[in-house]
C-alpha cells in the first residue's frame, strides 16, 4: 500500500494497493475511516491467474486534499514459458478526499516523486516480441492534475531526487544526467 501524511490535519492515508480503497487514520486517536473511491473513468479490465502476484503503490499527499499515487501490477510467473509477463503500470493517479473521487492523469507511469509543488512521474515498459523496451519520458503535473511539461519524451528516465524545485534526471538512452 501507499502512505501519506497531512501533517496539518494530523491525518495518514493509506491507499490500498489492490482495491479502490484508502484508509483514513487520525494520529491523535488512532481512530481509523474507510473510504471506497469512485472512479471518474472507466477502469481497464483486468484478468489474472495463478497463485503469485503483487501489487505496489506509492501515495504522497499534494495539499488541499489531494493525494498522488502510482504503482504496478506484478502478474504471477508462469513456469515454461519463453517470455514472463511485464509489469503492467498502475499510472498516475489523483485522489481527491473532499469527495472521495480518484482519477487517472496518465496511464503508462509506474513511479512519481514530488519536486517542489510539481509531481514528476516516468514508467518503463517492456514489450517481449521486438524485445524494447519504451518510457514515458519524464512528467510533470501540478497539484490540480494539470500537464506542466513533458521532457525526453519517448525516453526511459529516473528520477535521481530533487533539491527545491530543481530534479536530477538520468536518461538511460544517452546515459546523460540533466
Amino acid at each position: 500500500p501507499g502512505l501519506t501524511v497531512d501533517p496539518e490535519a494530523g491525518v495518514a492515508y493509506v491507499v490500498a494497493a489492490g482495491p479502490m480503497l484508502v484508509a483514513r487514520v487520525d494520529l491523535a486517536s488512532g481512530a481509523v475511516d474507510y473510504r471506497p473511491l469512485r472512479v471518474l473513468a472507466p477502469a481497464e479490465a483486468v484478468a489474472a491467474k495463478g497463485n503469485v502476484e503483487a501489487w505496489w503503490r506509492e501515495a504522497s499527499w499534494l495539499g488541499d486534499g489531494r493525494i498522488a499515487v502510482t504503482g504496478h501490477h506484478e502478474p504471477p510467473f508462469r513456469p515454461g514459458r519463453r517470455f514472463q509477463p511485464a509489469p503492467r503500470p498502475f499510472g498516475l493517479r489523483l485522489i481527491d478526499t473532499r469527495d472521495w473521487t480518484i482519477r487517472k492523469l496518465n496511464r503508462r507511469s509506474m513511479l512519481m516523486h514530488l519536486a517542489g509543488e510539481v509531481v514528476l512521474a516516468n514508467g518503463t515498459s517492456w514489450d517481449a516480441r521486438p524485445r524494447r523496451i519504451t518510457g514515458t519520458g519524464l512528467l510533470a503535473f501540478d497539484a490540480r492534475g494539470r500537464r506542466v511539461f513533458t521532457r525526453f519524451r519517448g525516453a526511459d528516465v529516473s528520477v535521481l531526487g530533487s533539491h527545491d524545485r530543481l530534479a536530477y534526471v538520468w536518461v538511460r538512452p544517452t546515459r546523460m544526467l540533466h
